[in-house]
């Protein structure tokens, strides 16, 4: 069960849980202890007495339970809860590891795990840790691959012959990769980025960015300031692609000096490759295309693309203009025929397989119209956490006024702050333009998009946003339908911001959220732990990639 003594789904750790006609009366002339230990709660339908074992278990899809540690040995690391001793099995698992311990460090702000092994004989450190790191990222997710990896003669000791976790060398000290450093000012630039970034020094010009644990957040932020650094036309010639394939200071640089000497080149408008965002672009399998919600950013999908099977390539589909450099589409119709191009760039024909999330669910539905229109099959929608406005009338055109109050009320309730704006601020102010920059600075001030790199990149964004938004909201489906089936994820958790949203769909009280009158195939809904904003990141992710692999052979692809 989760932390709401709720069952989890296969793949997804909880609490192990005991009951039946064996169970113990409980701890004698301990009634706190027995209440906590042996609560009441609802299973499949009945309150049941259970022991609460704290031990940390899962279901295999095979039906097996597989024992994963102790809760109380469990650490908290970027809001996701880690159970180190399954990291450290692992680490034993290679016969030339005779012990291993992965610890969490915390300081100077900057959360890291931290590996250290003993070797049985004399090794090349940088080849062990090579193995040993290859081994992790067949078996876990990158969030529990430590980020340091050092080789010990021995482990330090207490007196007591206890692990003396005090005494283990720092990570910066204990490492054993070479740092090597920045070799021109360029460099230099990047690399202090990319120190204040990941709040340390021990940064060589060849280290991988996402091996040091960089993430959406942080590569959309480190994109914003990379392109400071280029001439004002030229800043939208370096994107998130130049990252995933050039994930370097030494690379970054060099994608830099490209961009600076093709000073007359530019990228054309009507280029749709600029898009498409290749994920993980390796694979055999149909490729699955993931259309991005309302923030236009396709980069949030790599979590979901990483948890998929290795041979399953993913591409990422962004937000035509949502960089600033063209307008964006004017129509959910619109946007879905730009990525139609795109995506046909990619993969001529089909069949297609398409995913979207939020607000992009409009438009992924739509790109599975007019792609059937043009007689291609679509294999596969899948939608993430959303449902169709369908037969809603013309929305109501609200103000600039009152769209950036909407956005600061939801901001403050949601991230819990003091914006300090009030209404009649922006009132006051002398026109829309004016309003918006002083909305993106106060929201640039309180860090409330880091991934955003500078207030001008965070006013873009937030305007894109808005009309996408509101695209999706007038989106109309009368005489609509594909052939292509379903298969609906819905979260656990309503965020209560959603509640107007949901009153809006037609048939939010219905299990399909009213998708089985748009196709004419089966809708497959499967709920999944967590909220609207947490189901594409792990642990909850990896529970859309089962889902999604589960039902790639009913659709005719296997």
């Amino acid at each position: 069960v989760d932390d709401q003594n709720q069952p989890q789904p296969p793949g997804i750790p909880g609490e192990l849980c005991l009951a039946g006609i064996g169970l113990a009366r409980g701890y004698l002339n301990r009634a706190e202890l027995n209440a906590e230990k042996f609560p009441h709660i609802e299973l499949l339908g009945q309150s049941q007495r259970v022991y609460k074992t704290g031990d940390l278990a899962l279901w295999q899809r095979d039906g097996q339970l597989k024992f994963l540690g102790r809760l109380d040995q469990q650490v908290k690391f970027n809001g996701l809860r880690i159970e180190l001793g399954e990291i450290e099995a692992l680490i034993r698992q290679d016969e030339n590891i005779k012990e291993a311990v992965v610890t969490l460090w915390r300081s100077d702000n900057n959360p890291r795990l931290a590996a250290y092994m003993v070797a049985r004989q004399p090794l090349d450190a940088p080849v062990l840790i090579e193995r040993v790191k290859s081994r992790l990222q067949q078996h876990l997710p990158d969030f529990m691959i430590p980020n340091h990896f050092s080789v010990l003669p021995q482990l330090p000791l207490t007196a007591n012959g206890k692990l003396d976790q005090k005494a283990l060398p720092a990570p910066e000290t204990a490492t054993t990769e070479a740092v090597t450093a920045p070799q021109n000012p360029r460099q230099e630039h990047i690399a202090q980025r990319w120190h204040d970034l990941f709040n340390r020094r021990d940064i060589g010009i060849e280290h991988n960015f996402f091996d040091l644990g960089g993430h959406s957040l942080l590569a959309i932020k480190l994109i914003g300031q990379l392109q400071a650094l280029l001439p004002p036309r030229q800043r939208e010639q370096l994107t998130l692609n130049h990252l995933f394939q050039h994930p370097t200071i030494a690379g970054l640089s060099e994608q830099l000096d490209i961009i600076e000497q093709g000073a007359d080149r530019e990228t054309p408008a009507d280029d749709p490759g600029v898009n498409l965002l290749p994920l993980q672009p390796a694979g055999d399998n149909t490729p699955l295309f993931c259309v991005a919600g309302g923030n236009g950013h396709g980069f949030y999908f790599r979590d979901l693309a990483l948890s998929l099977e290795d041979n399953q390539p993913v591409y990422g589909l962004e937000a035509p203009g949502r960089d600033g450099s063209r307008a964006i589409p004017t129509s959910v119709e619109d946007h879905a025929s730009q990525l139609v191009q795109t995506l046909r760039q990619q993969q001529p024909h089909g069949p297609y397989r398409l995913a979207g999330y939020s607000s992009g669910s409009a438009i992924a539905f739509d790109m599975a119209c007019q792609l059937e229109h043009r007689g291609e099959r679509v294999a596969q929608l899948v939608i993430l956490d959303s449902g169709l406005i369908h037969n809603a009338q013309e929305q109501r055109q609200l103000s600039t006024v009152d769209l950036l109050w909407q956005s600061v009320e939801r901001i403050e309730r949601v991230k819990k702050v003091n914006l300090g704006i009030d209404y009649q601020q922006l009132v006051a102010l002398h026109n829309d333009e004016a309003r918006w920059d002083f909305v993106a600075e106060r929201f640039y001030r309180f860090d409330i998009m880091p991934e955003h790199g500078s207030v001008e990149l965070l006013k873009t964004n937030l305007q894109v946003s808005h009309q996408l938004t509101a695209q999706f909201m007038r989106y109309q489906t009368q005489d609509k339908q594909i052939a292509a089936p379903v298969l609906l994820f819905r979260a656990s958790e309503n965020d209560p911001d959603r509640r107007e949203e949901f009153s809006r769909i037609s048939h939010y009280d219905k299990p399909d959220w009213g998708w089985r009158a748009l196709t004419k195939n089966p809708v497959t809904t499967v709920t999944v732990a967590g909220n609207h904003g947490s189901i594409l990141y792990p642990p909850q992710v990896e529970v859309l990639a089962q889902g999604i692999s589960a039902h790639y052979e009913d659709v005719g692809l296997s």
